[in-house]
């Protein structure tokens, strides 16, 4: 199991597409299976094209399916773990403590994860 985190301004064809791009150069994997809902950024012409020619397979969830969708069980956990019962005072401390979850809590809870 493996969690890729990236960070993007927008999320949008480009943004995708870039992400899509990044995780291949970060995948020894021949065939790179992604399970995405059918947000417009997750499904449109451009990001078609694209995907034609990519290692990347994409399985859409059905609509309203959040039981089927694997990373909604990561956001539970995230929100246990930094959002409840919890007040930041200041923007970039609520930012710096999602992004502890990603870059060094989530390491410390993958066998927990996959159970």
């Amino acid at each position: 199991m493996n969690v890729f985190v990236q960070e993007y301004e927008i999320v949008d064809a480009d943004s995708v597409i870039a992400f899509y791009k990044a995780m291949e150069v970060a995948s020894q994997a021949t065939t790179i299976h992604v399970i995405c809902d059918n947000g417009r950024s997750n499904k449109n012409k451009k990001l078609e094209e694209y995907l034609k020619i990519s290692k990347i397979k994409v399985h859409y969830l059905p609509p309203y399916s959040p039981n089927l969708n694997p990373i909604a069980r990561l956001w539970k956990v995230l929100r246990e773990r930094k959002t409840y019962n919890k007040c930041y005072e200041k923007s970039l401390d609520f930012k710096t403590a999602i992004r502890n979850f990603f870059f060094e809590d989530l390491l410390k809870i993958k066998d927990e994860l996959m159970n």
